[in-house]
């Protein structure tokens, strides 16, 4: 469904989408922006969130379509987001392609604008939706008047026409590592720690200390031209094989315990890393923060000594959503469980 309604529409030189969804999400904005560049196109996507009006929007859903409008990655493209408002409900999904001034094509169907609505999320084998092609000039009337009813993400009034709440908090979490089991009825909430030092020596690195060139330091190569905060979290084999993270490709998201989110995905050769496909300068930027370390400049050993962790720890949370949401935990209480798990 997602080459069919989407991916085939910018192979053939479409420019912009236009579209009403009763729900959506920000991974799936990026997922399509990434669609686009890794075809050498940038596309426009003109996003009408229907079901606003009615039941508000999550906060940490808000700020993903915030993050990723302001920053969408580079060379993808555009995202520019509308609120349906007035307690109108609006449920329908409808996907119209255009090029330039001209319409292409239009769909509608069941499919929400999310990962797992066009078969390629972390429960895209449980998921079945159908789409249809209709006629594409009213499809275009029925956008317009949608985006009649709507009010930009960042309109200067959208907290006051919209609800914007806290996700509800699950009754009942179970923490478990890989030898844990929860009860039937607990929400599941798994934890891997990963290592933010190199596991192996080499030329350039001491085991147990942080990479020179790559990890925290990735973008510490100049002869490159590389923004000197560009990062990425190492994803051992040993995690891998837990099958704790989305596939990769899967835009997932990601929230702090210092209230920080980003979008991630599982990245490069192997599986081996996670980033953040708008832009790896976030991931580098937050830890320099947290270490206190100025923006830029290389991370080193003594930094991590002094923050006293050199491994972080995630949290997945699956409270019957969509999709899983994962909770990324840097503190130095983590380090005598990193430093077990990895024998460092």
């Amino acid at each position: 469904m997602f080459d069919t309604v989407l991916a085939r529409y910018i192979d053939a030189g479409a420019d912009e989408i236009r579209i009403v969804s009763g729900y959506a999400s920000p991974e799936m904005c990026t997922r399509l922006l990434l669609a686009a560049r890794d075809r050498g196109r940038e596309i426009t996507i003109r996003l009408v969130v229907g079901m606003t009006g009615y039941e508000g929007v999550t906060l940490d859903t808000h700020q993903g379509f915030l993050s990723v409008q302001a920053a969408p990655p580079d060379g993808s493209g555009r995202l520019g987001v509308q609120y349906v408002t007035g307690g109108v409900s609006v449920h329908s999904k409808l996907f119209v392609w255009m090029r330039g001034r001209d319409p292409l094509d239009a769909w509608m169907g069941s499919a929400n604008f999310t990962q797992n609505g066009f078969g390629v999320g972390f429960r895209a084998g449980r998921h079945h939706e159908i789409m249809i092609p209709t006629d594409v000039e009213s499809a275009l009337r029925y956008f317009d008047e949608i985006e009649s009813q709507s009010l930009s993400i960042d309109h200067p009034e959208v907290e006051n026409e919209i609800a914007i709440h806290n996700r509800p908090l699950p009754t009942s979490i179970s923490i478990a590592s890989s030898e844990g089991a929860q009860e039937p009825d607990e929400i599941e909430r798994e934890s891997v720690v990963l290592p933010l030092v190199a596991l192996r020596a080499s030329p350039e690195t001491k085991r147990g200390e942080v990479h020179r060139r790559s990890g925290l330091n990735w973008g510490q190569r100049p002869e490159y031209n590389r923004e000197p905060n560009q990062a990425y979290i190492p994803v051992p084999a040993q995690v891998r094989r837990m099958d704790f993270f989305p596939p990769k490709g899967v835009v997932f998201r990601v929230s702090t315990t210092d209230n920080k989110q980003f979008l991630m995905t599982v990245a490069q050769d192997n599986s081996k890393a996670l980033e953040t496909p708008q832009n790896n300068a976030f991931i580098g930027e937050y830890f320099r923060m947290r270490l206190g370390v100025a923006n830029g400049a290389p991370v080193g050993p003594i930094d991590l000594s002094n923050f006293g962790s050199r491994f972080v720890v995630f949290y997945r949370v699956d409270d019957g959503d969509e999709e899983p949401t994962y909770i990324m935990d840097y503190s130095p209480e983590h380090d005598a469980r990193g430093a077990e798990f990895y024998n460092l």
